[in-house]
């Protein structure tokens, strides 16, 4: 008896540890097919300054990369999973959060190319205070051009005047009050802001 009671304990555990991951919600990067019957305006979406370089640059103003995610993949997605997140029409992906099942289900849909599971991670970042070094300003800025090769712009008269930077982070806190930014406050220099996460 005591033996039957081992091997029964022993299945269940496998149970359970092959069950759990089957039951929790993931988050996956859906890969989608192509962007066939998706409309797409570039003088209506683009800003005028965003067109104006590209005709500079001898860049298409209609590239099928600025088309959107087409929706009715989307949609086909939506019906199988748990919940729908952000959609990249450069890399024609959306975010899912799903069960292992469900992702098997949304994988055999003829609109899908491929699924990966999105892997991340919270590190804290750490601070020695012992192993502080004190820069001044002006050092800091020859150090970052200079590790960013500035020289060889400095040598080209690439100065950067009148160009349009977009800056892609997670948020500046108090960007509209901190001393820090008051010069580009007063100056005018932030032009837009965009909230991509919500």
């Amino acid at each position: 008896m005591k033996n039957y009671s081992t091997q029964t304990l022993v299945l269940l555990i496998l149970l359970v540890m092959f069950a759990v991951p089957a039951l929790s919600q993931e988050k996956y990067l859906v890969y989608f097919s192509d962007k066939k019957g998706v409309d797409f305006d570039p003088i209506e979406y683009f800003d005028a300054k965003a067109i104006e370089r590209r005709v500079k640059n001898g860049l298409p103003l209609d590239h099928i990369s600025d088309y959107p995610v087409n929706p009715e993949y989307k949609e086909s997605v939506a019906t199988l999973i748990e919940e729908s997140g952000f959609a990249s029409r450069w890399f024609n992906f959306q975010v899912v959060k799903a069960f292992p099942y469900q992702i098997e289900m949304v994988e055999q849909l003829a609109c899908v190319r491929k699924v990966e599971a999105l892997k991340s991670r919270a590190i804290v970042a750490g601070y020695d205070k012992s192993n502080k070094t004190a820069m001044d300003k002006d050092k800091l800025i020859v150090a970052q051009t200079e590790s960013m090769q500035g020289s060889l712009f400095e040598e080209a008269d690439i100065r950067g005047k009148g160009v349009r930077v977009a800056v892609f982070d997670i948020g500046f806190n108090q960007v509209d009050k901190h001393g820090a930014f008051k010069h580009i406050r007063d100056d005018g220099r932030i032009i837009k802001t965009w909230d991509f996460i919500e």
